[in-house]
């Protein structure tokens, strides 16, 4: 399996994920198992950079959704980034969409688990979370 992702673990213990190419059901599935070793190693908190993935198996969010809802169980949480509209619309017919926060770039997302004012941008997407999604680049 080639591994399509690059982690960084930042000075205050926020692991980044930066995806790239294609994320098929077997390499969300590494994913998945990484970010267990991380949280074996105590870090709770991962950024997840969708911007350089050009397609996501919907059968693989699952798999991740479940890991998810574990590491919130945990303390924990995975904020997403990075996605295109193409992406964001496979999250939605997985049915995965309101499970996670979105921003527009890595250092926003990262901001916002240190209680820096950041808020996810956009319209609403999870009704009553507060989150949204703008499709748009901003300039």
């Amino acid at each position: 399996m080639r591994v399509p992702w690059v982690f960084s673990i930042e000075a205050d213990g926020v692991a980044i994920a930066r995806l790239e190419g294609e994320m098929g059901r077997e390499e969300m599935g590494g994913m998945k198992e990484a970010f267990a070793r991380l949280v074996a190693r105590g870090i709770f908190e991962f950024v997840v950079d969708f911007s350089e993935v050009t397609h996501v198996d919907y059968r693989g969010l699952h798999s991740w959704l479940s890991f998810a809802n574990s590491l919130k169980k945990q303390g924990g949480e995975i904020k997403v980034c990075g996605l295109t509209p193409y992406i964001y619309a496979i999250f939605c017919s997985a049915g995965v969409q309101e499970a996670f926060d979105y921003y527009e770039g890595i250092w926003p997302a990262h901001a916002a688990f240190g209680g820096i004012a950041v808020r996810p941008f956009g319209h609403d997407v999870g009704a009553g979370r507060g989150q949204g999604f703008r499709l748009e680049k901003a300039l």
